[in-house]
């Protein structure tokens, strides 16, 4: 197994390796060229410390920002889910008034079919004709009860007035 080992502090400007893997016994090396790819990967010059000081800086500035895109997200998953239940909400209410209406549509037709079959009228009849005949109808019953309502032998002329008063609001 291959330990790292720091050396110490880095004198300025050396080239001193800050980490060293000892040497191997001799039944583990079997990849000699990887051990030496290892040791030059852990070596760590003074020179290049300013380099990854600043990128380590770039990092955490990226770091920064994708914790900002991130809050930013949340925020819209929020305002995306309270606009969704608004109009899950709305969406109920609408189905809930369809649901109304339709039963008042049934009711109103069943009302339609009922009147016409107390008429005498099939339901296929227009509904229009059949209040026509019964506007027609109750006329004249109202004329009807103007003439049973007029005493016999007086010829004045009135009830001509009123019956063409009925027949003038028709």
């Amino acid at each position: 197994m291959t330990h790292l080992v720091a050396t110490g502090p880095i004198p300025t400007g050396s080239t001193v390796p800050i980490f060293t893997c000892p040497p191997m016994e001799s039944h583990v090396v079997r990849y000699p060229t990887a051990t030496r790819v290892v040791n030059r990967l852990v070596q760590l010059t003074a020179e290049d410390a300013p380099h990854l000081l600043m990128e380590r800086d770039g990092l955490q500035l990226q770091i920064k920002a994708l914790e900002d895109r991130l809050v930013v997200a949340c925020d819209d998953v929020g305002r995306i889910t309270k606009e969704r239940d608004e109009a899950d909400c709305r969406a109920g209410a609408a189905e809930r008034e369809m649901v109304g209406l339709k039963e008042d549509a049934f009711q109103r037709q069943n009302w339609l079919r009922k009147a016409k079959r107390e008429a005498g009228y099939a339901d296929s009849i227009s509904f229009d004709v059949v209040w026509k005949d019964m506007l027609e109808e109750s006329q004249r019953e109202i004329l009807l009860q103007i003439l049973r309502d007029y005493p016999k032998g007086q010829d004045d002329g009135s009830w001509i007035r009123r019956v063409e008063v009925v027949l003038s609001s028709s």
